[in-house]
């Protein structure tokens, strides 16, 4: 799923039918659920952000490891489709319990957030006669790579996912396409 922008889930809460050959729906109609969202990777969240939390069917959860109680439809097959927005990346779960207890089992789903836009810089500030930034073929220069909600993000310089961790094994490799001699 992307950062900052609302995607769904489904959940589906099930039984064995009365006459136990099949599933058939525990719940339907409007029920009470309780969810507990948690940070899985990376496990923390960056300390000058402490407020980022997912918002779920249209409201803010509780904060990472708290109760977040909301009044779920389910249709006739048990299934209930929920949109979840997330303005950080990384991976969290959610989990999903009755508020009471009837049987049915809680369940842990896991959901990843990728930032929706990257930006590439660098901190080169050698330059030309123009201007423009300059750096020697083959010598080697560091990038850095922030992930933002949106391009208008990225241009205003803010809203960056600040969790946004780039593999240290991502290689971008810039180059000069080469021509035949003639």
């Amino acid at each position: 799923a992307m950062s900052c922008a609302e995607t769904s889930f489904v959940i589906r809460a099930v039984k064995e039918s009365d006459s136990g050959v099949s599933c058939a729906p525990a719940f339907t109609g409007s029920q009470s659920i309780n969810f507990v969202f948690d940070r899985v990777s990376p496990t923390t969240q960056n300390a000058s952000d402490k407020s980022t939390v997912p918002t779920l069917a249209g409201a803010d959860m509780e904060p990472a490891g708290e109760i977040t109680n909301r009044s779920i439809t389910f249709d006739n097959n048990g299934e209930a489709v929920l949109p979840i927005q997330y303005n950080e990346a990384g991976q969290i779960s959610l989990e999903v319990s009755e508020k009471t207890f009837s049987g049915v089992s809680a369940t842990t789903l896991q959901k990843a957030f990728q930032p929706t836009y990257l930006k590439v810089s660098t901190l080169l500030t050698s330059s030309d006669h123009t201007g423009s930034v300059t750096k020697k073929a083959g010598e080697n220069f560091e990038v850095n790579v922030t992930g933002h909600c949106s391009a208008s993000a990225v241009a205003l310089q803010n809203k960056h996912v600040i969790n946004y961790q780039p593999q240290s094994s991502t290689a971008i490799e810039i180059g000069r396409a080469s021509c035949r001699e003639r």
